[in-house]
């Protein structure tokens, strides 16, 4: 599990939902890992289950696999988290994913209830807006703001990587080995 801490509370209004539109970028490709069926595909040929979420205040990548896949889980979740591509037309089709996500929670009232009863607590702040944002916001995110925020939330003294399980001493190496390449803020 890789945590960042980021999520819908670091954002102003006008980039509402940017935290969780990065969450669904970092699975669109690398340059090692072209497509989001490449990522897929080597973490299900390793028996792995993946995906992530994002909250208020963090959002979470994980990676789920027998012990002795744990380096190919952590291979392909930092080569996920340091080289995305951010490729533009990815950036397009996602806005259209998460904008059918939203009108998913949109329609379902036990999902929505929650955001409504926030909004009513804390009123027009971070805590009070939706962490998924608005159609508005999510529509005019560009690439350049995409990068720019992935730059200023995901670093080192921003992430925890943290393993369970059955494995060896040798992990804090392998750790070390993959997520070495965050910038030291």
């Amino acid at each position: 599990l890789v945590m960042a801490a980021t999520g819908s509370r670091f954002e102003n209004k006008q980039m509402s939902g940017i935290s969780h539109f990065l969450e669904h970028m970092f699975f669109k490709g690398t340059v090692k890992r072209t497509t989001t069926l490449a990522i897929a595909s080597e973490l299900d040929r390793a028996g792995g289950e993946f995906n992530a979420f994002t909250g208020k205040e963090y959002t979470g990548y994980y990676v789920k696999v027998e012990a002795s896949q744990m380096e190919v889980a952590l291979d392909v979740l930092s080569d996920m988290l340091l080289n995305c591509k951010f490729a533009a037309e990815e950036i397009k089709r996602e806005k259209a994913v998460i904008i059918e996500e939203l009108n998913m929670y949109l329609d379902n009232p036990l999902l929505y209830i929650e955001d409504l009863f926030e909004e009513c607590l804390y009123g027009d702040t971070a805590a009070g807006r939706d962490t998924i944002g608005t159609k508005e916001s999510i529509l005019k995110l560009d690439r350049q703001q995409i990068l720019a925020y992935a730059g200023s939330q995901y670093s080192a003294d921003k992430i925890i990587v943290s393993l369970a399980g059955g494995f060896k001493p040798q992990a804090v190496k392998l750790i070390n080995k993959y997520f070495n390449s965050f910038s030291k803020k």
